[in-house]
């Protein structure tokens, strides 16, 4: 089936974030049914941040590595969120001398397995068997 992909970049403000996050958040709930993913610059590093807990209630996925700055990635500002993909993804960022010279920001990668694609797929582990 089809990957829905939404692509986002935050305001700097706390309460403009929470906002956005907000609209974010409803706009996947009233999206069609299946897996998403929901990507972009954040501008917020706070693991426990207010301002995205409506966003970080919605997915199953949440977790990213600091990209920010470049030269020695501290903050987490870009992240890669995934709704409805179970387990079955690697999120990492892509540090290579071009990409630390390209931007202030490290790129971050979602590595994503075939089988998450697939609902009844996602739900088993290795050999179809549920888990």
């Amino acid at each position: 089936g089809p990957l829905r992909t939404v692509v986002t970049h935050l305001g700097l403000r706390p309460a403009e974030r929470r906002r956005q996050a907000e609209r974010l958040a409803r706009a996947l709930g009233d999206g069609p049914e299946g897996p998403c993913v929901l990507l972009g610059d954040f501008n917020d590093w706070l693991p426990g941040s207010p301002a995205l807990r409506p966003l970080k209630q919605r997915c199953d996925v949440w977790r990213n590595p600091a990209s920010f700055p470049s030269v020695l990635p501290c903050l987490a500002l870009d992240r890669i969120l995934a709704l409805g993909l179970g387990r079955a993804v690697t999120i990492r960022r892509h540090a290579s001398p071009l990409a630390r010279r390209a931007s202030d920001h490290l790129p971050v990668v979602m590595d994503l397995a075939p089988l998450a694609l697939h609902p009844s797929a996602a739900a088993s582990g290795p050999g179809g068997r549920a888990t």
